[in-house]
């Protein structure tokens, strides 16, 4: 009597457990959908892309910034020689900061407006223009590529543990 119990109670699981089979892969897919859907999306890759990216930028800057700028700084007390020095330094981080927000317009799909453009220089690279190297709005280009730097270094590292 236990058997017939035992197999009508297993016949009986059986139809309940393939009729809640389709709702339960569904439930499975969703879950598995939602879950792995931020990691196959061309938005993660594109980011992931421009965090690889920027590093070298990066890296490029933080030389400039370390190196080439107080060496400028220390050429200019030194003798005059730093002016031609610190308006070549300033032209390469103008030009790191173009490619930085190529970068992130390209890769993030951000689009970072330029500043004005205003040359260095009077036409000789001897006769800088000190408005245009001393104004605030060349070093706030330079203090926000020093900032970006650890914010970059941080994204990188989240990149190369995921």
């Amino acid at each position: 009597m236990d058997r017939v119990r035992a197999a009508k109670y297993s016949r009986t699981m059986d139809s309940v457990a393939a009729a809640s089979r389709p709702a339960a892969l569904a439930a499975l897919a969703a879950l598995a959908g939602s879950v792995l859907r931020p990691f196959v999306s061309a938005r993660t890759w594109l980011a992931a892309a421009y965090l690889l990216a920027c590093v070298p930028i990066g890296v490029a800057v933080f030389l400039v910034l370390s190196v080439g700028l107080p060496f400028a700084v220390v050429c200019i007390a030194l003798a005059l020689s730093g002016i031609p020095l610190l308006v070549i330094i300033l032209a390469v981080i103008d030009l790191l900061c173009r490619l930085q927000r190529a970068c992130t317009t390209a890769l993030a799909g951000v689009p970072v407006p330029a500043p004005p453009s205003e040359p260095l220089t009077n036409g000789t690279w001897w006769r800088p223009r000190w408005r245009v190297l001393l104004g605030l709005r060349r070093w706030r280009q330079v203090a926000a590529v020093a900032a970006l730097l650890p914010v970059q270094f941080v994204g990188f590292a989240v990149v190369a543990v995921c």
